[in-house]
């Protein structure tokens, strides 16, 4: 009986301690980008090779014949809305949702470090992931850009948890989509 009590009560602080999370209310992209340019698939290799190069981005796999770039991990620049649904950076490559933190009352990333109930910022902890970079001859002769944002991830304390909710600002994507164009 006594297990059964301590049970429900640990079941009670846990659900009645947790706060609700919030997705991005923003408009965001919801899929994969998709890029079509006239440009040769030569060209278009090429600067995105450079592209990964100059932006620190190591390249995992790279196979020219399937079209395939896949970044090794990297550290995803994050943003999060406010309760007015106000990205807080403008460059950030994804937003993230929020949740309330019940002991400060305040909204926060859900990567968020504790920061303690007088903190007046919340820091984020960073975000990691892959980009997927498809390129294949389009059927106009042209060619076309597949990118695509996988495994992303965040560490709290030595635990690894995977993201979920975020959006895709499209900052990363259009800086590809300009140097192709």
């Amino acid at each position: 009986m006594k297990r059964n009590v301590l049970f429900l009560g640990l079941l009670l602080l846990l659900f009645g301690c947790s706060s609700k999370i919030i997705l991005p209310k923003g408009q965001y992209q919801t899929t994969p980008t998709i890029y079509t340019t006239n440009k040769p698939i030569d060209s278009v290799w090429d600067k995105l090779v450079d592209l990964f190069a100059q932006s620190g981005l190591s390249i995992k796999i790279i196979d020219k014949t399937s079209g395939l770039i896949t970044s090794g991990e990297y550290e995803i620049p994050a943003g999060y809305e406010n309760k007015s649904g106000e990205i807080n950076d403008l460059n950030a490559y994804i937003v993230i949702p929020i949740r309330k933190n019940i002991a400060t009352g305040k909204f926060e990333p859900i990567t968020g470090i504790a920061t303690g109930p007088y903190a007046v910022h919340t820091l984020a902890n960073p975000v990691y992931g892959e980009w997927n970079v498809r390129i294949k001859k389009s059927d106009t002769g042209g060619t076309v850009v597949n990118i695509n944002l996988v495994n992303l991830h965040y560490f709290a304390g030595n635990a690894k948890l995977r993201l979920i909710g975020y959006k895709s600002t499209g900052v990363f994507e259009k800086k590809i989509f300009d140097i192709i164009k």
